[in-house]
């Protein structure tokens, strides 16, 4: 009895193992990393893109000068928070572009969306305070 019981507990023991071990395996596939290249065309997207945001940021600059509106505090930080995103943007895409097989390189390109946003979210917002009736 003693036999049986053993045997069984060893073969429970190793059924458990291989449940386990293919659970564990499964899990990895799932999180594996897939093989991504980063196209021309995606940097050429991004690259385009903060062209367009230079010159909207040009195009704010010039309407910020002729509203005297530069000399405000809160318009020159916005002004500085927009050239700071955009070169910041211009780096992160250079690294991008240079990670080609860098596992983190998706990691990147999440940082390259995000600071795209923050630009964007920083113009609109500087275009919005130049908007305002009356200049100040």
């Amino acid at each position: 009895m003693k036999t049986i019981f053993w045997l069984s507990a060893v073969v429970l023991t190793g059924l458990l193992g291989y449940l386990l071990h293919s659970f564990i395996e499964h899990r990895k596939s799932q999180v594996e990393f897939i093989a991504y290249n980063v196209g021309q065309d995606q940097t050429a997207l991004y690259q385009t893109r903060v062209d367009s945001l230079k010159a909207v940021a040009a195009a704010l600059e010039s309407r910020l000068d002729s509203q005297n509106a530069l000399r405000w505090g809160s318009a020159r930080a916005h002004m500085e928070l927009l050239r700071d995103e955009i070169a910041s943007l211009e780096r992160t895409i250079e690294m991008w572009q240079m990670s080609r097989e860098n596992p983190a390189r998706l990691d990147i390109e999440r940082q390259v969306i995000l600071l795209y946003g923050k630009a964007s979210a920083a113009a609109r917002a500087l275009a919005a305070d130049t908007l305002l009736p009356g200049g100040r």
